[in-house]
């Protein structure tokens, strides 16, 4: 009657095994999507104020000129400390409790599977590699319709912005980083 206990929690723990497997790569996963938005004005002048809300958000124009009809983006994402934290706290956790289960089934092993916890700096590891990558905006102009093509996030930002509600984009937007002094420069002090 044990056995079947021990067999059923040792099934439902391998099932959470491989949902925290995929959790931990659905962190990293591009989530780059396309959508076509009509202009709300000219052309210009909703190109400058993308313009405008993109150098503010730290992207910088690598591709096109302002007047061919595609523009490409490009700024660097952080991967974010809490994330990676959190990522690292969950997979050793996950990897404390399997080594439990594991006691529990092979006996002879004594707590050696307890050393599964140890795995948590590989998680933030594999997400810090992998959340910090170039990203793109793309902007085509296409019958008197804007289309881009940018991560998820960004679309959420730009959309109201685009459909002519300015007060909430750039609201979202934090301020446009500070740049370091060079090495020759001279820097002021207070």
């Amino acid at each position: 009657m044990a056995s079947i206990y021990l067999t059923s929690t040792g099934f439902l723990t391998a099932l959470l095994v491989v949902g925290l497997i995929f959790f931990v790569r659905a962190a990293v996963k591009d989530r780059t999507q396309t959508q076509s938005i009509p202009l709300q004005g000219t052309v210009g002048s909703t190109m400058n104020q993308l313009r405008l809300f993109l150098q503010q958000r730290g992207y910088r124009l690598v591709g096109g000129e302002p007047g061919i009809p595609q523009l490409v983006w490009q700024g660097r994402v952080a991967p974010s400390w809490s994330l990676a934290l959190l990522l690292s706290l969950l997979v050793g956790l996950s990897g404390f409790c399997l080594g439990l289960v594991l006691a529990s089934l092979v006996p002879d092993w004594g707590v050696k599977p307890l050393g599964l916890a140890f795995l948590a700096p590989v998680a933030g590891i594999f997400y810090w590699r992998g959340a910090g990558r170039v990203e793109q905006v793309i902007v085509q102009v296409r019958d008197n319709a804007l289309q881009i093509t940018a991560q998820r996030d960004e679309l959420k930002r730009l959309l109201p912005l685009l459909r002519g509600d300015a007060t909430v984009a750039p609201a979202d937007a934090p301020s446009p980083p500070t740049p370091l002094p060079q090495d020759n420069e001279p820097t002021a002090h207070p």
